[in-house]
């Protein structure tokens, strides 16, 4: 009897795990033959609910997602090939990314030529983030991420524990507590769920891109200058990959053109 007991008990839990397991998979975004799965899963296990560990606590730019992505192989021994880093960029990108609005926010810093924006604290919060984290890099670095507050406290001790020297490159504060204080200001300010996120995810629409897209802007030493981009889908690239062809013509007279 007390082995019967027992193998009973042995079945339930098996069932209760394939049952839970099967769960995740139903509500993960992330597929299982997918490269965020295949790449990243053997370290953010997923978990009962469905969450990737550590990584569906966090929304980022796409720039942001090549930076911890890019991080995690230098830093932390991700096995990653070359070909796989920009399709799991593309995937988390699809699924944890910034709103529109958001973007907006962060679009200067993300520019691929050197911006001038010069970043200035709008109010008394700001002007504490700039001083206990816009020293070492810039305001829009944060404004591209949306983290939890558990994550937003992780974000704390990396700093600790990959830049200790920050304790005395702030030695005029108690960096350690006035960053954990920032921590509920961050997460209020900058949250990893929202309404505003999940309306936009739940209508937002997949758009082609192919076509000539037209550009203005100005280059320090340049000039101003104005242009095009012609996107053509490119499939040998992959789904919804294109082959980009730029072109500017700058008010000096000077013409770059590149694919």
């Amino acid at each position: 009897m007390q082995i019967l007991k027992t193998c009973c008990v042995a079945l339930l839990a098996l069932v209760a795990s394939i049952l839970s397991e099967a769960a995740a998979q139903a509500t993960t975004p992330f597929v299982e033959q997918g490269p965020v799965r295949q790449n990243c899963a053997a370290c953010h296990r997923l978990d009962q609910t469905g969450r990737m560990e550590v990584i569906k606590e966090t929304r980022k730019s796409p720039e942001e997602w090549i930076h911890v992505v890019d991080r995690m192989i230098r830093l932390n021994g991700a096995q990653i090939d070359d070909r796989d880093f920009y399709p799991i960029i593309k995937e988390l990108s699809k699924h944890l990314i910034l709103t529109p609005a958001e973007m907006a926010q962060v679009a200067y810093y993300n520019t691929e030529e050197n911006s001038q924006y010069r970043e200035i604290p709008k109010d008394a919060t700001e002007v504490r983030i700039f001083t206990a984290c816009v020293r070492c890099h810039a305001y829009g670095k944060i404004l591209g991420h949306r983290k939890t507050q558990t994550q937003w406290v992780e974000n704390m001790n990396m700093h600790l524990g990959y830049y200790p020297t920050i304790l005395p490159q702030m030695r005029e504060m108690d960096w350690t507590m006035e960053a954990m204080d920032l921590v509920a200001v961050l997460a209020e300010k900058f949250p990893m769920d929202s309404q505003a996120w999940r309306d936009w995810m739940a209508n937002r629409r997949d758009h082609d891109l192919t076509g000539k897209w037209y550009l203005a802007g100005y280059q320090p030493g340049l000039g101003y200058y104005e242009g095009m981009c012609r996107f053509t889908p490119d499939p040998k690239k992959g789904q919804d990959e294109y082959r980009i062809e730029k072109e500017v013509r700058y008010e000096n007279g000077n013409r770059m053109k590149w694919v």
